[in-house]
């Protein structure tokens, strides 16, 4: 997807964003986060040691997407705070090992974001793999889709987060991505009930987050 092309697709974002009448405040954007974190923590399986939804959730690019989304969170969580982290982490690691042993390929995308993953693990151990997967952030894959209105869908998100990891986030940007996302979420601080879509939302927050800080 063309840069011209993303600029057009975030247009509504960013022409709301200029013109915001308040500032959001980074609690409120924390309360957002955590209460999306929680929901997908909420749906991990101790006695399956993986998330449930009604997508399936079990798949690898799901569950590196969670990971990333958990870790990279204002909470920073870590496998040491649960089998929520720690499990999908071992996971993502016999996935990534098992498929270069018996010569297998996993997607291009679900590698890079086992990358993000592990990465945002923090833990040295996983410095050995990562070096094996030569893989770069910037071939996450983002489908061929305008992004006209706010949507809890995977492709949207996905778009979106594509485009908001390539480039240094604005202030004012951040605070409309935010909220729109924000005006999205249920009453039981969810955003449906695809678990990959709540991460993805949660990834996105996440940056949103650490641009307002």
């Amino acid at each position: 997807m063309s840069r011209s092309r993303i600029l057009f697709s975030l247009a509504i974002f960013v022409a709301i964003g200029a013109n915001s009448a308040r500032a959001l405040e980074v609690k409120q954007l924390k309360t957002a986060t955590d209460r999306l974190g929680s929901w997908i923590i909420e749906q991990y399986d101790v006695k399956e040691k993986a998330y449930k939804d009604k997508q399936g959730g079990g798949d690898v690019k799901t569950v590196a997407v969670i990971v990333t989304a958990l870790c990279n969170s204002p909470r920073h969580y870590r496998e040491a705070n649960g089998p929520y982290v720690s499990e999908p982490v071992k996971f993502l690691i016999k996935n990534v090992t098992e498929t270069r042993a018996e010569d297998k390929s996993l997607p291009t995308e679900t590698i890079a974001w086992i990358k993000l993953a592990l990465t945002a693990t923090e833990n040295k151990k996983y410095e050995e793999i990562l070096k094996r997967i030569n893989i770069q952030e910037s071939e996450l894959a983002a489908p061929q889709i305008k992004v006209e209105t706010p949507t809890a869908d995977r492709e949207t998100l996905t778009t979106l987060l594509y485009f908001w990891r390539s480039k240094s986030v604005e202030k004012k940007d951040a605070v409309t991505m935010a909220e729109s996302l924000m005006k999205l979420q249920q009453k039981n601080g969810s955003m449906g009930n695809d678990v990959q879509v709540n991460a993805l939302a949660l990834e996105l927050l996440n940056l949103c987050y650490k641009a307002l800080k």
